[in-house]
């Protein structure tokens, strides 16, 4: 109930750890990076509650450009989804900007958007509405940050411990997307070994 989740947020609130790991105590960036981790992962819950099984295109095209037409046919056809997937980057991207480690929400995301993808694959669904809220979402989150990250005295855009991460997850889910959509009416064996060639 709502009762429920304001005693609750008031409880992590004022709780000890909490307080120590936060500005009031270590001048630290846990306290407010859990909070919009948690943001995060309860709008990308909210967009694939919006998530429907239908085909966006009746016939699948072979281009990699197929995606990008995916992302604008969901912003037209079904733009709840795109938008609480928009607000889940916005909030990685504020953890983006205190906390180097941020990859670590995306990157579970990505390891479920991978599993969901090959389910689909074996299930012969399109994965191009799941492909292109997972794309906005780590568009958004590397975007943002990105000013920041590409500071000179930061030098973080393409280090290791910075932004790197993200272009390979980006880079994977695009991939991974384009498998799963474009190919979606081939036999599913044929999918398999082909990606595994390609990645």
């Amino acid at each position: 109930s709502n009762m429920a989740g304001i005693v609750a947020a008031w409880l992590i609130a004022l709780m000890p750890g909490h307080i120590s790991h936060s500005t009031f105590g270590l001048a630290d960036h846990d306290a407010f990076a859990m909070l919009f981790l948690a943001i995060a992962f309860y709008y990308w819950v909210k967009a694939m509650d919006e998530l429907t099984n239908q085909r966006l295109f009746s016939t699948p095209s072979l281009s990699p450009l197929y995606i990008i037409a995916g992302i604008r046919e969901m912003w037209a056809q079904n733009p709840k989804v795109m938008s609480n997937a928009t607000l889940s980057g916005v909030s990685f991207a504020i953890v983006a900007l205190g906390w180097k480690g941020f990859v670590y929400g995306p990157g579970i995301l990505f390891l479920a958007y991978s599993f969901q993808a090959a389910i689909n694959i074996f299930k012969g669904r399109d994965s191009i509405q799941f492909t292109s809220a997972a794309l906005q979402m780590m568009i958004v989150a590397i975007l943002v940050p990105t000013p920041f990250y590409a500071w000179p005295g930061m030098n973080l855009l393409f280090a290791p411990s910075g932004m790197q991460p993200m272009f390979y997850i980006i880079g994977f889910t695009f991939a991974m997307g384009w498998i799963s959509s474009s190919f979606r009416d081939k036999p599913w064996l044929l999918v398999v070994l082909g990606g595994s060639t390609l990645f």
